[in-house]
């Protein structure tokens, strides 16, 4: 992956004028453990030519994102995509 993110408590992340490419995984990953809620940003970002452009994994937090101004692009499998443990 070429940006990662591990929250194992509330946290929150952003993400600007950024180019993340030609990766063989994800180009941005956001898995979530533990309690709380993770919230993110992505503004004028890039996201191109990776198997995956966003994932979001949590198993147990609420994950909230907000995606503006940004191109995600010529993924091999998904643009953006979010899996949940929970049932």
């Amino acid at each position: 992956m070429a940006i990662d993110f591990f929250p194992t408590a509330s946290g929150t992340f952003s993400i600007s004028n950024t180019l993340v490419s030609d990766n063989g995984g994800n180009g941005i990953g956001v898995t979530s453990t533990g309690s709380g809620t993770t919230s993110g940003v992505l503004s004028h970002v890039e996201i191109a030519h990776n198997f995956d452009g966003i994932i979001v994994h949590s198993t147990t937090q609420t994950v909230k994102r907000s995606i503006s101004d940004s191109v995600i692009a010529n993924s091999v499998f998904a643009g953006i995509g979010a899996l949940s443990d929970n049932e």
